[in-house]
This record gives C-alpha cells, sequence and structure tokens, in this order.
C-alpha cells in the first residue's frame, strides 16, 4: 500500500510515521470498523492496480530459469508444472551426471589429498568412496518386471538379470504370474 497525501499538507517524514503506524497498529479484529481523524486527504494506491501481474510473473520463472542455469541445474527439478515423468527423469539424471558426481568427484579427491601423507590413513585412502547416486526409476522397473513376469516369456534368472541379481539354482524355468502362481525372484 502507498499513501498519499492529495492536499500536500503532509511531510514525507510525518506520512511515513502514518504509514508505519497504520502496519503495525490499524490491523486486526480489535481495529475494525475504527475511525481515525486525520488533517488532510489520505489516499492509498493499491499496487495490484499499478504493476501488471503476468509480467511480474513471467520475469520471476525467467529470473528463476536463469538462477537454475547459472547453477546448472535442470529447471524441471524446480519447477515440474511444464515438465513431463520423461523430462524431469532426464532432468534429474543430467543433473547427478553434471554437477552431483563432479562434485562428489572434487571433495573425494580433496579428502584424498588431505589424508594422503598421514601414515594413519594411507593405506585406507583408496577405500574412501562415495556411495553412488542412485538414479534408478524404480517404479517404471517395477512395472517392466511385471509386465516381464506376466507375458510368461522370461525365465527367473532373465528377470534378475534385469533387476541386477545373481542367478539362482533352478531359475531356467519360465516366469509366470498367470492363475495367481507364487514364486521368488
Amino acid at each position: 500500500m502507498i499513501l498519499n497525501d492529495k492536499s500536500g499538507n503532509t511531510d514525507i517524514e510525518a506520512l511515513q510515521a502514518l504509514k508505519e503506524w497504520f502496519e503495525s497498529e490499524a490491523k486486526g479484529v480489535q481495529n475494525a470498523h475504527s475511525t481515525i481523524v486525520y488533517p488532510g486527504e489520505l489516499t492509498t494506491t493499491n499496487l495490484s492496480d499499478e504493476i501488471n501481474t503476468e509480467a511480474f510473473l513471467n520475469y520471476r520463472v525467467h529470473l528463476q530459469k536463469s538462477i537454475a542455469m547459472r547453477f546448472q541445474i535442470p529447471y524441471d527439478l524446480l519447477d515440474t508444472t511444464d515438465s513431463n515423468k520423461a523430462s524431469a527423469t532426464t532432468a534429474l539424471t543430467a543433473f547427478n551426471r553434471n554437477t552431483v558426481i563432479p562434485i562428489q568427484n572434487l571433495i573425494l579427491s580433496s579428502i584424498k589429498l588431505l589424508f594422503g601423507d598421514d601414515p594413519k590413513w594411507r593405506s585406507k585412502k583408496g577405500d574412501i568412496a562415495f556411495n553412488a547416486v542412485d538414479t534408478q526409476d524404480w517404479a517404471t522397473d517395477a512395472n517392466t518386471i511385471k509386465q516381464m513376469v506376466a507375458t510368461g516369456c522370461f525365465t527367473i534368472n532373465e528377470i534378475r538379470k534385469f533387476m541386477k541379481y545373481n542367478t539362482i539354482e533352478g531359475g531356467e524355468q519360465l516366469a509366470t504370474g498367470t492363475g495367481g502362481a507364487n514364486f521368488t525372484l
């Protein structure tokens, strides 16, 4: 809200003090329907009438995208309203590949340099590592496995290979989920 004095009788400091009083005191239920007498002609300017809201929101999105690009963060990770699952997944994979993993490697090399000369840690330097970033899409994989089982065309070991599991003895039989048959992958 902008407070104006059409009469021109109020100096800027007094208007500022009045505005601060309005913001701190003249609010809430206890002040509803209260009257104030002021010598002058005060008006307010509603900013929503003065600002092009759509242009402001478009500018805000432009700023968000610029910041995301500057820090190499895929915009689909910040705002998913214009993205679909494929673009969001691709964005996450790219973010992990281009940002997270290089930062992890930089931190790891720094840690190895820091502890590399220390006799206590020298032998363990090769053991220092980060856990791999899990970029697997578990929901899609679960649906793929469900379809593999439903078709009855894949063996248990073929499905286990897709799941990155070791093969098992007896896994050469076809995996079929028809008729409610239960089996272990």
